[in-house]
C-alpha cells in the first residue's frame, strides 16, 4: 500500500509496513550519518557563525534547526508535518562609521551548544530540552566581506543563539577598522524566546560604547 506524505518542503509517495498506527518523526537539516533511533538525535548551534556580506542571510539556513511536531497516523492515512524552529534569531541593525568585520554576543548563560535532541518533544511555544555535551557562553558573526558603516542607512547583521534565560545583562562587541567597540544590554524579559526573531538597532557614535585593546596575536 501507499500514500502521499506531505510536509512543509516535500510531497512524495510513502511505502507503508504493518498495518499498524505508525508514529512519524522529522528534523532539519538532516544528519545522513547518524543512524540511531528519534530520541537522541546530534544537534549542535555553532559559536562561531560566518555571514558572507552585510544584510546577506544565505548562512542561516544551515544554522536553523528544525523539529516537526510528532504525527501518529493511522495506516494509510496522510502524513503532515508541521516544524518548530529550535532556535532564536537576532538581527542586528548597525550604524555608524569605519568597517565592520565582525559581530560577537556573549552573556552569562549558554548562547550555544552541541549535545542530542529528542524528536518526540511537543514544547508549545516553551524550548526544546537539549542534552548538551558542551555549550558556549558566547556566539561570534564573522563577515566575510567587511561592511561599510553609514550613519545613515544600517547595515544587517544576522546570528542564531540559544533560546533560554539570559539572567545577567549581555555584552556586544564589534569590530571595526580591528578595534573592538562594547555595549551592554540588558536581554528580552525572560530570555530569548524559541523561534522568535529579535531585532537590535546599534549606532556606534551614540553614548555607552567603550573601546577595547585588541592584540594582533588573539
Amino acid at each position: 500500500a501507499q500514500t502521499s506524505a506531505k510536509s512543509s518542503s516535500f510531497t512524495g509517495t510513502m511505502f507503508w509496513g504493518e498495518e499498524v498506527t505508525h508514529h512519524f518523526y522529522a528534523y532539519y537539516p538532516y544528519n545522513s550519518a547518524y543512524e540511531g533511533d528519534q530520541t537522541a538525535v546530534p544537534i549542535s548551534l555553532s559559536s562561531s557563525q560566518t555571514q558572507s556580506a552585510a544584510g546577506n542571510t544565505d548562512h542561516i539556513g544551515a544554522l536553523d534547526y528544525m523539529v516537526a511536531t510528532p504525527d501518529t497516523v493511522a495506516y494509510g492515512g496522510a502524513v503532515n508535518f508541521t516544524f518548530n524552529h529550535v532556535f532564536s534569531m537576532i538581527e542586528f541593525q548597525i550604524k555608524g562609521s569605519g568597517d565592520l568585520t565582525q559581530v560577537n554576543l556573549s552573556g552569562a548563560d549558554p548562547l550555544a551548544c552541541e549535545g542530542t535532541i529528542d524528536l518526540t518533544q511537543t514544547p508549545d511555544a516553551d524550548s526544546y530540552a537539549i542534552s548538551t555535551s558542551s555549550t558556549s557562553n558566547y556566539v561570534t558573526v564573522i563577515l566575510e566581506s567587511a561592511a561599510s558603516l553609514s550613519s545613515g542607512t544600517a547595515i544587517s547583521v544576522y546570528m542564531m543563539v540559544l533560546p533560554g534565560a539570559q539572567n545577567e545583562d549581555v555584552s556586544i562587541a564589534l569590530i571595526i577598522d580591528g578595534n573592538s567597540k562594547i555595549l551592554t544590554k540588558t536581554p528580552p524579559t525572560g530570555g530569548f524566546a524559541r523561534g522568535e526573531k529579535y531585532q537590535v538597532t546599534l549606532n556606534t557614535t551614540d553614548e555607552g560604547w567603550t573601546a577595547a585593546f585588541m592584540d594582533a596575536r588573539d
